[in-house]
């Protein structure tokens, strides 16, 4: 005993990992809770049986860990937070009763998470928006009706993840981009046809990446340099012949990586010819100097096929 007394707190977490029971026995009630609450871990009945009680929220949140209905019944009612959202974790229904009217955000978005149907009936309203976006992420019928048109964006945004028709007709009209930048991934025509002409430049890239023929006509000449970077790295031949001439370096290391010959020569040529000599920012330069080294790659493999031949 007086041996295991005279370890650091760490030399006694370590011991207690180890899941003896004569060393579990006297380390239960040790005074530092960082030892408590690996004595917790280890899950023996007779340490939860103590540490139940315990003074430490973090200990008693790993006693909720374990699950036992005993414990569970005692802290569905603990003063933090976090311990509750833990109870809340293993879906008791006696649990959920009490929980869904919690004080704490946290506890009442998990709550959603298990989603019992009577509890998004009452959190679909609730004043926190992080807890009705979960309700959202359940993606029921009757809960997307309403949220679709939520007063914060994070909660529409989910909305649209789910994909329903009827709220995509809505939202790809919503006045928040991260929005209709969801509503362009889910690749309806009808919405793309509208998205593809859209002010933030991030909407039209991900309008890019659908890779529909008409939308990349229009996008192959967009004022954004990120837009014409995500029409090269789609690599239609088209495309490419058009944007080996673009005189921003983000857009050719898009078309660089398809490694055409004809692109490799045509950008090699352009930068002997000092046509970027004065690039003003860092990460340009940086994006210069891959191109460059993807150049010297690829010469360096053509010159390895030459020697192969010739041998």
């Amino acid at each position: 005993m007086e041996q295991i007394q005279n370890l650091t707190i760490d030399g006694k977490m370590q011991l207690a990992e180890q899941g003896r029971d004569k060393d579990l026995d006297m380390l239960v009630n040790d005074e530092s809770y960082y030892v408590r609450r690996v004595v917790a871990i280890q899950g023996r009945n007779q340490d939860l049986d103590i540490l139940v009680k315990d003074e430490s929220g973090d200990v008693r949140c790993e006693v909720a860990t374990h699950g036992r209905d005993q414990d569970l019944d005692v802290l569905v009612n603990d003063k933090d937070w976090e311990v509750r959202r833990e109870v809340a974790k293993h879906g008791r229904n006696k649990d959920l009763d009490v929980l869904v009217n919690d004080e704490n955000w946290a506890v009442r978005r998990e709550v959603a998470v298990q989603g019992r149907d009577k509890d998004l009936d009452i959190l679909v309203n609730d004043k926190d928006w992080a807890v009705r976006r979960e309700v959202a992420v359940q993606g029921r019928d009757q809960d997307l009706d309403i949220l679709v048109n939520d007063k914060v964006w994070d909660v529409r945004y989910e909305v649209a993840k789910q994909g329903r028709d009827k709220d995509l007709d809505i939202l790809v009209n919503d006045k928040v981009w991260d929005v209709r930048y969801e509503v362009a991934k889910q690749g309806r025509d009808q919405d793309l046809d509208i998205l593809v002409n859209d002010e933030n430049w991030v909407v039209r890239c991900e309008v890019a990446r659908q890779g529909r023929d008409k939308d990349l006509d229009i996008l192959v000449n967009d004022n954004d340099s990120g837009v014409r970077h995500t029409v090269a790295r789609y690599g239609r031949e088209k495309d490419l012949d058009i944007l080996v001439n673009d005189e921003d370096v983000i857009v050719l290391a898009g078309l660089i990586l398809h490694r055409r010959s004809k692109d490799i020569e045509k950008v090699k040529t352009r930068i002997k010819n000092g046509e970027f000599n004065n690039i003003p920012s860092r990460d340009e330069k940086m994006t210069l100097d891959n191109i460059k080294n993807i150049i010297k790659e690829f010469k360096n493999k053509e010159k390895e096929k030459d020697d192969d031949f010739e041998r």
